[in-house]
């Protein structure tokens, strides 16, 4: 049997590990219960994401590639999402397996396969406060906006760019009662507040059709 006290290592030199224990994060937890309070007493993830940016409250790492480390609606949906706030554990969800290429990639596991376990002392939030924002249905569909495709029919959706941030300028406000045209404008600044992003710049969609004599800037 090999020797897997404090002072082993493995084939590399790195100090062994024989397991992990994970362990909530007081002052996360009292973020991530604000988001579920603020989600269950009716505000959309839009207003809760401006709210966090507007107090400087830390977000999460954003994924490479992402523009700034800031809350947006899709960060904020992750969190009513996820069972372990409840103290539901899942694991081996995904495995990793060799594609026909050659290249190794993350595959859902079956159904069944994965190990559930209810771990009471990683509870964050309360099952009353976790049921009452899921009584909504699919997180999200309750405030926000919901992704638009590559096909819109609205001929600006993606082209022009934001002056100020390189975005792509979308719609951000569609059609209501008392206002027949939708409203392009940052989405950055849309979902994210003046205290990330400073565009705040609405044009309506009937100001960017060209015609004759006008020219599209």
């Amino acid at each position: 049997m090999s020797d897997t006290g404090p002072t082993a290592a493995c084939e590399h030199g790195r100090p062994f590990i024989s397991g992990v224990r994970l362990e909530v994060r007081v002052d996360e937890a009292v973020i991530d219960r604000r988001i579920f309070e603020m989600y269950a007493c009716g505000n959309s993830l839009q207003r809760i994401a401006k709210q966090l940016n507007a107090e400087g409250v830390v977000s999460p790492q954003p994924q490479k590639g992402r523009i700034s480390r800031s809350w947006c609606p899709s960060s904020v949906r992750t969190i009513p999402r996820n069972e372990r706030y409840r103290g539901h554990v899942i694991w081996g969800k995904t495995v990793k397996v060799r594609a026909k290429s050659g290249k190794r990639i993350y595959k859902r596991t079956a159904p069944g396969k994965c190990v559930a376990r209810e771990l009471p002392e990683q509870r964050i939030v309360s099952e009353e406060l976790w049921a009452s924002v899921q009584v909504y249905g699919e997180i999200g569909r309750k405030g926000g906006m919901q992704g638009r495709s590559v096909s819109s029919p609205y001929l600006f959706s993606g082209l022009p760019k934001c002056s100020e941030c390189g975005a792509n300028i979308s719609i951000v406000s569609g059609r209501w009662r008392g206002r027949s045209d939708v409203v392009y404008g940052c989405p950055q600044n849309t979902y994210r507040g003046d205290t990330i992003y400073k565009n705040n710049v609405r044009v309506f969609r009937q100001e960017l059709v060209c015609r004759p004599g006008n020219t599209f800037t």
